[in-house]
């Protein structure tokens, strides 16, 4: 029975390290801007779209796309709704994938000012799983 509960301990928390903190989530989010992609012809749901690149650029970033309508200015403010088709994200993790999703709640709230200091809040799904979540 001891076994039992020690085995059971640490496959949980090997599993549970793979889902990343929201410090470190923010650590690496706070980088900032590290590529902007906009190719002629290159659309989201048949409107111009613009991707960006947030993080680092390790294996550890944050994707966006979105149609060039949602960019006003120098700043960037967006929410993200997963059911928005001008809109589409995904967070890169060490080989794992979390985005928004329609069938849980998720949810994404980003700023990123003219001086490409990026603010974000969200909670996305992990791709593959059946219910695990990366909070920051």
């Amino acid at each position: 029975m001891r076994f039992l509960i020690i085995f059971l301990l640490v496959s949980f928390k090997l599993f549970a390290a793979d889902i990343p903190t929201p410090l470190e989530v923010k650590t690496v989010l706070d980088k900032g801007i590290f590529h902007v992609s906009e190719i002629e012809g290159y659309t989201i749901n048949s409107k111009p779209a613009k991707s960006i690149y947030v993080g680092a650029d390790d294996g550890k970033y944050l994707e966006l796309t979105f149609s060039k309508e949602k960019f006003k200015g120098d700043n960037l403010h967006l929410i993200g709704n997963p059911k928005d088709p001008n809109f589409n994200l995904s967070l890169l993790w060490s080989g794992d994938t979390y985005v928004l999703s329609s069938k849980h709640n998720t949810h994404l709230t980003i700023n990123i000012d003219a001086d490409n200091k990026a603010h974000f809040a969200g909670r996305l799904f992990k791709v593959g799983s059946s219910n695990e979540f990366v909070v920051f």
